[in-house]
């Protein structure tokens, strides 16, 4: 409602005079709700920790997949 007056009409309103009249004429502004966007996934198989952190030279040949 503000920017319509201020942008479109070229009336610079304040904010609080905007509420003012619109609690006058008995308008209410229609707040647009929050869409629900989470939606819990499938759980996956975790595969098993083949390498085990061991990232020394003597394990080095033994860790090609």
């Amino acid at each position: 409602m503000i920017i319509c007056l201020n942008h479109y009409k070229q009336a610079n309103v304040n904010h609080k005079c905007v509420y003012r009249l619109m609690k006058l004429t008995g308008l209410q502004a229609v707040i647009r709700r929050k869409r629900y966007n989470y939606k819990k996934g499938q759980s996956y198989h975790v595969p098993a920790n083949k390498l085990n952190r061991k990232f020394d030279k003597a394990y080095k040949p033994c860790m090609y997949f």
